[in-house]
């Protein structure tokens, strides 16, 4: 009987520790994805300052890493779906304009960067429970 008892314990404690395992590695995910979203709404900021600066040849090349960050994280969080199409058009816009040496909207290619940072922090704001009541 003392056997089936330990049998018991050690399930028991297994299960327990896999329910502990898993919340830890949700907690790290959520860090890693706040982190994220944060250095994307700082990529935002380098974006807008190469465009004021007309840099457009960086302004793009950073402009691509920002959309794959959209698109990686468009699986994880639907918000992001809707952005894919803006970001995807401003790197069109861009990449005439530093290919094609042709005028483009940039004051649009702001706004639009504007939008996506404000979806981003939306997010990030959600992931993250030191902005969460928790009374």
């Amino acid at each position: 009987m003392c056997g089936n008892n330990a049998t018991h314990f050690s399930k028991k404690n297994i299960l327990v520790t896999n329910i502990a395992i898993d919340t830890t590695v949700t907690k790290i995910e959520k860090v890693l994805t706040i982190s994220e979203l944060s250095s994307s709404t700082k990529l935002i900021e380098e974006i807008q300052a190469y465009l004021t600066a007309n840099d457009f040849s960086v302004s793009l090349v950073r402009l691509k890493d920002l959309k794959e960050i959209i698109i990686v994280n468009s699986y994880k969080y639907s918000e992001f779906h809707k952005l894919i199409p803006i970001i995807t058009e401003d790197v069109n816009n861009l990449s005439k304009k530093v290919n094609e040496a042709k005028t483009i909207k940039i004051q649009k290619i702001r706004e639009n960067l504007e939008t996506i940072k404000t979806e981003i922090i939306k997010i990030k704001i959600t992931l993250n429970p030191l902005y969460h009541d928790n009374r």
